[in-house]
C-alpha cells in the first residue's frame, strides 16, 4: 500500500490511520486516496478492531484533501484516465460513503480544509488542537464540496451551518467549539493522548456491539420523525439482545457486582 498512509495498533481494540504527508500538508495523491480507502475497509471488517482514531502526520495539518498537483500531473499524462465514478460511489467524502458502524474518531491536529474536512465530518466525534482551523472553501473556488455541505448541515444548526458553507471561512479551534463542530479543544501536544484515550476508555467502558447497533440506528433514522425512530430503536433494541447476548447480560451483571464489565463483543 501507498506509505502516504500508516496504520497502526497504539492499543487493544484501536486503530489508528495517519495521513501521512506533512511536506504537502497531508494532501493525498489518488494512491493515497485509495489507500485510505482499504485501510477504512480493514478496519470495518476486522472484527478485533472496536474504534478507529483518524489524524495527520507532523503540527500543521490534519488534511488539506486532494493534492490538486498530482492530480493535475495525472490528468496531463499520456495514461489513460479511469471512467468517471457512478453515483452512488463509496468513498469517505463520496455518496453514500464507505458505511462504518463502529466509532470513529477524528484527532484534528492542523488544517481541515477541502477533503481534510470533509473525513473530519465523516468521523463520529471531533477534537482539535488548539492550533487547527476547518472551512469548506469550496465557494472561493467556484466549487461545491463533494460531501461537506450534506455534512456541516446535519452536525451543527443550520443557521451557522449555513454561515460556514456559504462564506467560506476558515474557522479557529475556538469558533469551532462554539459551534459545536467539535467536542473538544486541547493543546497540541495533547490530542493524540486524549483521542486515544478516548477511544481506549470506549473499548473499555462500552459494549462494542452497542455502539455499533447505536451507531447505525442513528444514521439511518436522521431522516425519519421521532416516533418513526422511536419504534426502529425499540426494535433495536431487541436485535441487540440477539446479536450480542453475553454482553448485554454482562454489563447489568457488573453492575451489580460493582466491577467493571468484561465486554467481548458476542
Amino acid at each position: 500500500m501507498s506509505d502516504e498512509i500508516k496504520y497502526e495498533t497504539p492499543s487493544d481494540h484501536v486503530r489508528l490511520i495517519t495521513m501521512n504527508r506533512p511536506e504537502t500538508l497531508n494532501s493525498l495523491t489518488p494512491d493515497g486516496n485509495a489507500a485510505m480507502m482499504d485501510y477504512v475497509r480493514q478496519f470495518r471488517d476486522d472484527d478485533d478492531a472496536w474504534v478507529l482514531v483518524v489524524t495527520g502526520a507532523g503540527e500543521r495539518s490534519f488534511s488539506t484533501g486532494l493534492d490538486l498537483r498530482a492530480q493535475s500531473q495525472r490528468d496531463s499524462s499520456d495514461v489513460e484516465p479511469p471512467p468517471p465514478p457512478q453515483v452512488p460511489d463509496e468513498g469517505l467524502h463520496a455518496y453514500p460513503s464507505i458505511e462504518v458502524f463502529k466509532p470513529v474518531i477524528a484527532a484534528i491536529n492542523g488544517y481541515a480544509f477541502g477533503g481534510g474536512s470533509e473525513m473530519a465530518l465523516w468521523a463520529d466525534i471531533r477534537i482539535m488542537s488548539e492550533n487547527a482551523e476547518m472551512g469548506l472553501l469550496e465557494p472561493k473556488r467556484g466549487l461545491l464540496s463533494i460531501s461537506g455541505t450534506t455534512r456541516m448541515s446535519r452536525a451543527i444548526p443550520i443557521g451557522l451551518a449555513m454561515e460556514l458553507i456559504i462564506t467560506g471561512r476558515r474557522y479557529k479551534a475556538a469558533d469551532c467549539y462554539r459551534m459545536g463542530l467539535v467536542s473538544q479543544v486541547v493543546p497540541q501536544e495533547e490530542l493524540m493522548n486524549t483521542a486515544i484515550g478516548m477511544a481506549d476508555e470506549i473499548v473499555a467502558e462500552c459494549s462494542p456491539i452497542a455502539t455499533r447497533v447505536a451507531k447505525e440506528h442513528i444514521y439511518r433514522t436522521l431522516h425519519l420523525s421521532t416516533r418513526e425512530a422511536l419504534q426502529i430503536q425499540s426494535l433495536n433494541s431487541n436485535r441487540l439482545r440477539q446479536l450480542s447476548p453475553h454482553d448485554t447480560q454482562e454489563g447489568p451483571k457488573a453492575f451489580v457486582e460493582k466491577r467493571k464489565p468484561q465486554f467481548e463483543a458476542r
